[in-house]
């Protein structure tokens, strides 16, 4: 019996000890629309280049849900110093054709991630804050040492920020702002196909410029050359998210709004 007494206090302690990160409740607002308790910064991160890390909440082996939110981090930080693989040869085809409104052409665009990037971010990344939140260990990872304010707050879908409530890609103070979302089953999902869209979105809007300078160049290497160029390392940087968790019945569900901030 003493054996088992001393087990099931180690097992109590256990649950309640995650790798130094605060657990915030998963608290529910007054109108029964699920809230998401997170830190500030999530809402708006830090001036710099910073990652965020998901992974699920073990509360025994704490150190698994620290290694995988930073392999996400770094997944996810990878794809903000992508490429973009198009076929550059229809590209310049279309520019060809004067009748065509390139503005208004939906452009076939996939993001490559930046395998060097990736491997360097698996390395080097730092976890800069945590918190857990409806069973999720989300972390702040950064390729600097850094500080941030260790502040709680809350998401309700009730009180949805103004950036927050349109999609695409906007042009302010000579940088480029896409914000994009996703619905998803996952908070992980939702994550990485938001920031898949608001990459595309950034994409198309540099591919539907160049178009518009290839046509008023006449050299084809010229042409060749600008095209190339704007495909290169898209060098994105997180900016804000917005997260809404989404109940029916006894399963939840995640949309996750973000934005990223790009050079035009």
């Amino acid at each position: 019996m003493k054996h088992h007494a001393i087990w099931f206090a180690a097992l109590l302690l256990s649950l309640f000890v995650l790798s130094g990160c605060a657990s915030v409740p998963a608290t529910q607002a007054t109108n029964a629309i699920p809230v998401f308790t997170t830190r500030a910064w999530l809402a708006e991160l830090p001036e710099g280049e910073f990652s965020i890390g998901i992974a699920y909440a073990d509360p025994v082996f704490d150190r698994s849900s620290s290694a995988l939110a930073k392999d996400f981090a770094a997944v996810a930080i990878s794809r903000n110093h992508a490429s973009y693989i198009v076929d550059k040869q229809i590209l310049l085809e279309l520019a060809k054709q004067t009748e065509l409104n390139l503005t208004s052409i939906s452009y076939n665009v996939v993001v490559s991630a930046d395998l060097d990037f990736l491997h360097q971010a698996a390395s080097n990344l730092v976890l800069v804050d945590c918190f857990v939140s409806h069973g999720l260990f989300i972390g702040l990872y950064s390729l600097k040492q850094a500080k941030v304010t260790k502040t709680d707050t809350q998401m309700n879908p009730a009180e949805k920020p103004e950036w927050a409530a349109k999609t695409g890609v906007q042009l302010r103070s000579d940088k480029l702002y896409s914000v994009a979302t996703s619905h998803q089953a996952e908070l992980a999902d939702a994550f990485y196909a938001a920031q898949e869209q608001a990459l595309r979105q950034i994409a198309q809007y540099r591919l539907q410029n160049v178009m518009a300078k290839i046509r008023s160049i006449n050299d084809e290497t010229d042409q060749a050359l600008a095209l190339e160029t704007v495909t290169k390392n898209q060098n994105c940087l997180f900016h804000r998210f917005f997260i809404e968790p989404q109940q029916l019945n006894e399963t939840l569900s995640y949309t996750v709004t973000m934005e990223l901030i790009a050079q035009p």
